[in-house]
């Protein structure tokens, strides 16, 4: 099994966030129309605050939640491996 420190996720998450950015900002350069979709998931506490639009806003908050449902149940087995 990997195990990775907090500085090292940090890391790597900043690096998807820029890579990510990255991709945004060539593909609006390389065809420039097209249409736009949202998709936000915004957490208060345990309440999800559910935001779409666009053609593919649904998509977009169903990738969301995945991705979310996802980071809790790294983040708990993380916490569980922690403890024990």
């Amino acid at each position: 099994m990997i195990r990775l420190n907090p500085t090292s996720l940090i890391l790597l998450g900043v690096t998807f966030a820029f890579i990510g950015t990255l991709i945004i900002f060539f593909s609006s350069l390389i065809g420039g129309s097209g249409s736009v979709s949202t998709g936000i998931i915004i957490f208060i506490g345990p309440f999800p605050i559910v935001f779409g639009s666009g053609e593919h806003g649904d998509l977009l908050i169903l990738i969301g939640l995945t991705i979310m449902i996802l980071m809790i149940a790294i983040s708990y087995i993380m916490f569980r491996q922690r403890k024990g």
